[in-house]
């Protein structure tokens, strides 16, 4: 990606939502991991099954984290787009800031499915995946890149320089 790419705002947009589709994307591609492993591998029933209360506890440590990150994306993006830089001072075009921000938050939104893709292979429990994953689906869809907001944003920004 050029200096040019990543400092017009049209480029920035349509970059950071093919890397959100991708997110997207990998959240079908767990899912098919899901669903294919018991197929390939009959009888799987995880990989600590006899360690029940142990998973529990992961379960329930992971659930927290999401709930951690469902609070936290929102805050993490307001604050790395919170100012607009300017020229003289160095910092990033407003364009490479909200495209940043976007891609960190997409990345933590996903990470719930990760958490359940992780809990479904210690433990064998598909609901603990599609549990985490829709948690993630909705987080991506809250962070998905807008382009009225991405304008409105672009705007500001000018107007605050």
């Amino acid at each position: 990606m050029t200096e040019t790419d990543r400092t017009d705002p049209q480029q920035a947009l349509r970059t950071v939502t093919v890397i959100a589709a991708a997110i997207t994307a990998a959240l079908l591609a767990y899912a098919l991991v899901v669903e294919a492993l018991p197929i390939v591998e009959p009888g799987f029933s995880g990989l600590l099954a006899g360690s029940q209360s142990s998973i529990d506890v992961l379960r329930y440590g992971l659930g927290g984290l999401t709930l951690g990150i469902a609070f936290l994306v929102p805050l993490l993006r307001r604050r790395l787009t919170s100012h607009a830089p300017s020229r003289e001072s160095g910092e990033r075009p407003p364009a490479q800031s909200l495209l940043a921000a976007t891609v960190i938050s997409l990345a933590l939104a996903e990470s719930p499915a990760i958490f359940g893709l992780v809990l479904f292979l210690l433990g064998g429990d598909r609901w603990d995946f599609y549990g985490f994953a829709a948690f993630a689906l909705l987080l991506v869809l809250v962070v998905f890149p807008r382009h009225n907001e991405w304008q409105d944003w672009m705007r500001q920004q000018t107007r605050a320089r």
